[in-house]
Formats: structure tokens, sequence, C-alpha cells
């Protein structure tokens, strides 16, 4: 007995794909809170900044902004910075990413809703009755009533 293929094209429910889309999210968020939390206590204890310094300096360096009035002045800090910038970047645009993705997927939704809404209405109202009792004349008889 032969196994039949399986489709590349699955239909997923909206749940489903809602729920691996905000799974996803939750991933970049730990992310990148790591890589936050790695380059503020590696700024802390490599260039000996302040906390609130070496957070400040992350989030700089993670969103690209760099305003340049606090920059690593070891040699292990420029590599930290350039690890948090490779690291960083990615993880923030993976949650922008995400979140745009989620946001856009709830408007679709919404907006298939209201088209089967209005089809639904006008199949119900009385243009929708005399559309359905025309076709109806014109099916063939099946026998079975």
């Amino acid at each position: 007995m032969a196994i039949p293929a399986k489709s590349s094209l699955q239909i997923i429910p909206a749940g489903t794909l809602m729920d691996k889309l905000r799974f996803r999210l939750r991933v970049f968020i730990l992310l990148l809170l790591i890589i936050i939390m790695v380059g503020t206590f590696g700024f802390v204890f490599i260039e000996g900044l302040p906390p609130a310094d070496a957070f400040y300096f992350s989030i700089v360096t993670i969103t690209t902004v760099g305003y340049g009035d606090i920059h690593p002045a070891t040699q292990l800090g420029k590599i930290l910075a350039v690890v948090l910038i490779i690291t960083g970047v990615g993880s923030f645009l993976g949650v922008v990413a995400n979140a745009t993705e989620i946001l856009l997927d709830k408007r679709e939704k919404k907006i298939r809703e209201q088209k089967l809404c209005m089809v639904v209405g006008m199949f119900f109202s009385e243009l929708g009755t005399k559309i359905l009792s025309y076709f109806t004349r014109y099916d063939p008889p099946t026998g079975y009533y």
C-alpha cells in the first residue's frame, strides 16, 4: 500500500500560526534581554562603568544610535561592543519584525472577518434570497429529497 505524499502547502489554523508568532516573539525578547544583561554586566566589569551608564551604553549600541558620549576604552571593551552590535542588532530587529508580523496578522484576520460578514449578510438579505432561488432553479435534479 503506497503512502500518500504530503503536500508542501499545508493549511495552518489561525490560532496555531498566532501561537507560533507569539512564541517566536517571546524567544527574541528573551534573547534581547539576555544580550542587554551580558552587555551591561560586561561594561561594568570590563570598562568599570557605573551600572546605569553600562545599561545606557548597551541600549545605545544595540539600537545603533551611537551618541558617542560613552565609548569603550579597553581592547576587551571594544570586542564586547562589536559582539553586542552583531548579536544585539539582529535580536532587536527580530523583536521588531515579529511584533510587526503579529500586528499585521491581526489586521488581516479582522479584514477577512469583515468580508465574510459582508458576504453572509448579502445572502441573508432579499437580494441574496433572489440570487439563491435563481441558482437553485438551474441546479440539475439529484434525486435526493
